[in-house]
């Protein structure tokens, strides 16, 4: 049900605030995944492809968590219009498959170059993966307290 009036029609789709929070989220993604990158190829001294294979799965991963980061600013992080809604759970489901077979099954990983990453870049990749969303939850959370306007993009 849908809870909020409906929007002016002359107001834009997306407003002011929500270019700005789709902005902020995204670049701190963004970091996430060149991070992860530059520490694949530096820390964990892997080798190009594998690097890149963590890069490609910190941005896959980060997307699927960033839904969380597109809750109503007005409910909790944990308990939320997002976090109780079944399809958004089975469309994850669904993501993490596809992904896992992107990276273990031999055609496709081969048809998309994935290099396999090694459990440390595994590990990279899926800290690296739930940073924005911690990063996105905290940003949220301060713009609310500081009575930021925020409206779900």
């Amino acid at each position: 049900m849908l809870n909020d009036a409906p929007r002016d029609p002359d107001e834009a789709i997306v407003s002011r605030d929500g270019w700005i929070q789709t902005a902020v989220l995204g670049a701190i993604l963004t970091i996430a995944i060149f991070g992860a990158f530059a520490l694949a190829l530096h820390w964990l001294d892997l080798d190009n492809g594998a690097a890149l294979t963590v890069a490609f799965l910190t941005l896959s991963l980060g997307h699927l968590w960033n839904v969380f980061n597109l809750r109503d600013p007005g409910l909790g992080p944990i308990l939320n219009d997002v976090s109780r809604n079944k399809h958004v759970w089975g469309a994850i489901v669904v993501c993490l498959a596809l992904i896992a077979l992107a990276l273990w099954l031999p055609g496709l990983s081969g048809l998309l170059k994935l290099a396999p990453p090694g459990q440390a870049g595994l590990t990279l990749a899926a800290i690296a993966s739930v940073r924005p969303l911690v990063l996105g939850q905290i940003w949220i959370t301060v713009a609310r307290r500081a009575n930021l306007p925020m409206r779900r993009t």
